[in-house]
This record gives structure tokens, sequence and C-alpha cells, in this order.
């Protein structure tokens, strides 16, 4: 500040003299034109020295405040930035552990999440073995009682029914002796003797459980000389048709359940056509061997079944038929059961009808074995 008002003090002292100067040629003092150049140029000279004196100091001072301001400018920018740095730090240090409490409690609500589920399903499962176990118990408590009344109702018709089935043989005897012809009538009687006869042996097969005595053999081999035997009971019209591919193929079963089991689904095949059938009467019996398992395929061309029945045709007492007590499904079914296998039906009505008798494969009946 100090050489600024130098300055200032010597441009003042430069128009003076500048002011002297036109004063001299004002008054003629100038003795000549050389004198009055020679001090216009000194004159000019000092006041460009000295112009350029003040100029140059001006910016001086102009850079060094433009300094000193961009200094305490960018040292307050630095500060500002540090602060914001560390704020922003802080906050990132805080939602990097409000993410991490998130995420920690994002995977225990999942944990929570997995843990009733799974309660949930054992729970289910646990609710589905108590009701099989007590649907098992009212099926078992209702086959004792049914159990005992057949047995019961076995005995006390089967003695009069014997009697009925000697009274007719004697009078068949006696009828012939004395040239009498009753055949047909005798016939009827039988028939209807031998019809209550087997009413009674399949509820005493329903509710009697028997222990199978399993044996290891050929299952196509006896399958042929089973439905030679059931093709006796079977209409001529009906046609029996054996696609067997088990081969020697081996399994463990009890024949005498099996036949009953073969005999039982030949027999409603052979029941399922129609009095006056457009197609072809035809039982097809096939075996084959799927993903282990052995299958016993009896399949019909007959009437078929509804789809509401189809699901009822299993049930003990249910019978579409007009006689019979409707247990030979349910027989069936049980027999297959105990030989650890089971029983489907597949139908389309008006077109047939396919029962599969699923039994353990080969390796399961070695085993058994």
């Amino acid at each position: 500040l100090a050489d600024n008002a130098g300055r200032v003090q010597r441009v003042a002292e430069l128009d003076a003299a500048m002011e002297n100067y036109r004063e001299t040629l004002g008054t003629g003092r100038i003795d000549s034109d050389w004198q009055a150049r020679r001090q216009l140029f000194s004159a000019t000279e000092k006041l460009a020295v000295d112009g350029s004196g003040v100029l140059l100091g001006s910016l001086q001072d102009d850079a060094d405040a433009a300094i000193r301001a961009m200094t305490i400018v960018g040292a307050t920018c630095l500060g500002a930035i540090a602060v914001a740095l560390l704020f922003a730090a802080k906050m990132f240090y805080s939602t990097f552990h409000k993410l991490d409490d998130a995420e920690l409690a994002r995977v225990q609500l999942e944990d929570m999440n997995s843990s009733i589920a799974k309660l949930n399903v054992e729970l289910a499962e646990n609710f589905r073995v108590l009701k099989d176990a007590q649907d098992d118990n009212i099926k078992k408590s209702k086959m004792a009682q049914i159990g005992a009344l057949t047995a019961m109702v076995a005995h006390e018709l089967r003695n009069p029914l014997g009697a009925v089935r000697n009274s007719t043989f004697l009078i068949s005897k006696k009828m012939t002796a004395a040239g009498l012809s009753l055949e047909k009538p005798i016939e009827r009687i039988n028939s209807a003797v031998t019809r209550c006869d087997g009413i009674i042996t399949q509820l005493l097969e329903f509710t009697t459980e028997t222990s199978l005595q399993p044996r290891l053999g050929c299952l196509d081999d006896w399958v042929v000389e089973e439905i030679e035997t059931c093709a006796k009971a079977i209409p001529n019209e009906v046609a029996i048709r054996c696609e067997l591919g088990l081969g020697s193929t081996e399994a463990n079963f009890d024949p005498s359940a099996l036949s009953r089991v073969v005999c039982a689904l030949m027999r409603n095949a052979a029941q399922s056509f129609g009095a006056a059938s457009p197609r072809e009467k035809l039982i097809t019996v096939s075996s084959t061997l799927v993903n282990g398992q052995i299958r016993l395929d009896i399949a019909d061309t007959g009437l078929g079944i509804s789809i509401e029945n189809l699901d009822k045709v299993m049930e003990p007492l249910f019978t579409t038929k007009s006689f019979g007590p409707g247990l030979g499904l349910p027989i069936a079914k049980q027999l297959v059961d105990q030989h650890g296998g089971s029983l489907m039906i597949r139908s389309v009505l008006d077109r047939g009808t396919v029962v599969s008798v699923i039994l353990p494969g080969p390796a399961q009946s070695a085993l058994a074995a």
C-alpha cells in the first residue's frame, strides 16, 4: 500500500509538471522548440515508467489478493470436503451396519419360515398317520363285528342249505325212479343253493384274514394253467386271449390266494358284456415287467364302468349286478395287498375295462423267498 501511495504521488507530480509545461508554453518562457520537445519526451517517459509501475503494482496486488482468496477458498473447500467425506463415511458405516442387520434379520426370518414350514409338514404327516391309524382301528373294529356276524350267519345258513341240497338230491332220485322229469326245477334249486353258499364263502373270505403261503415259481406258466381252469366257468361266446411276456421270470406268490384273484377278475370280465354287444366279446390276459414290478392285466371289451361308479367298485357290498354281495373286487384287493402289491382299475364307458394286478418284481420276490 505504501508503494502504491508513492506511485500515486509521483503521478500527481507528473501532472503538476505537465501543467507547468503548458503554462510555460503559454507565457513563452521556453527558448526553443527543442527544449520544449525534450521536456515533453522526458515527462512522457517518466509518466510511462511510473504508470507502468503503478499498473504492474496494481496487477501484482490483485494477483496476490486473488491467490490469497483462492487459498482461502481452497482451504475452505478442502475443509468442507473433509467434513463431507467424514459425514459420508459415517453414514456409509451406519448404513452398512443397518444393511448387515437387515440381512441378518432376513436370514433369521427365512430360517424361521423354513422351520415353520417343516413343522407344518411334520404336523400334517402326523395328522395323516393318526387319521390312518384311527381309520385302521375303525376298520378292524367293523371287520371284527362283521366277521362275528358273518360266522354266525354262515353257520346258521349252511346247515339248512345242506339239508336243501340233500333233499333235492333224494327228490331227484325218487322222481327219476318214478319216471317223472323235474330236471329244470331241481337244477334251479341246486343253482340257488350254490349261489347262496358262494355268498357265504365270500363273506367269510372278506372278514377272515388268512395267512399266505407263498412260493417262488414261474408266473406265466401258472397263469396259463389258471386261465384254463377259469375258462370252464365262462360262456363259450367269450373269447380268451393270452399275451404273456414274462417268460421264465419268477415271482413269490400264494397260488391258492392268487387263483381266487384271477378267477374273480375273469368272472367280472365275462359278466361285463351286454346281451347284444356289437363288438367281439374278448378277454385279454397279459403279463409284463414294468419298472422292476410284475404286472398282470385282465382286459375286456365290455360295457365299461361309469366315472361315478369307478371310485366305488372297491368298496365292500357295492355292486351294480342283480345278484351277489359285491365282495369280489374288495376280496381280490385284500389278497393282492397281502402279497405286497396293488390293484388298479382303468375303464372307459362302452369300450371296456382293464384291471391290473401289480406284484413285487423278481428281486423283491427273491428277497421274500
